[in-house]
């Protein structure tokens, strides 16, 4: 996840999901790296703990674009089950990176992710949505990485910087006529 770490992020959400994917698969192998800071760290940092999960979760804080995207660039999945978020670049960043990116419906994300079609839309506030997620990644690594695919091709063809300075001269141009 990159995300300010604030209350309606859903990072909380993240951890307990995961830990009942690892009461369920103590011995999968994965890393969940939270990227970012905010007036919720040591509530995230103390949930890790009452979870056991020190071992399993990284907070890296604050990190640089090139760090972000580094980070990016070294995953398969990007979640962030923000129940408040109006539009939410760090999920097209992922996207474009070809990352199994999952948000939530009637939220920012689910204007250009279409469920199992470009990412994953899932119910607010439910961590129990997300271990469905993160179940249904697991058990359909294809498919899954199908969808992330043409989630990456859906953003390199309509939200790139050239794609949106040429609709944006073309609205002015329409506006200048």
């Amino acid at each position: 996840s990159v995300s300010n770490l604030e209350e309606g992020k859903g990072i909380d959400l993240n951890i307990k999901a995961l830990s009942l994917f690892n009461k369920k698969f103590p011995s999968y192998n994965w890393t969940y790296k939270i990227i970012g800071d905010g007036s919720q760290t040591n509530n995230i940092k103390n949930l890790i703990k009452k979870e056991g999960l020190q071992n399993k979760i990284i907070i890296k804080g604050l990190c640089n674009e090139d760090e972000v995207f580094k980070n990016l660039e070294s995953s398969d999945v990007f979640m962030l089950p923000s129940y408040r978020e109006a539009f939410g670049v760090a999920y097209l960043e992922a996207m474009s990176y070809g990352l199994i990116t999952m948000g939530v419906i009637e939220q920012g994300p689910s204007h250009f992710i279409k469920d199992k079609v470009t990412g994953f839309l899932i119910k607010p506030n439910s961590y129990k949505a997300i271990e469905n997620f993160i179940l249904f990644v697991k058990n359909n690594m294809l498919d899954a990485r199908k969808i992330a695919k043409r989630g990456s091709i859906y953003v390199q063809k309509n939200f790139t910087w050239n794609i949106h300075s040429e609709k944006l001269i073309k609205h002015y141009e329409d506006l200048i006529k």
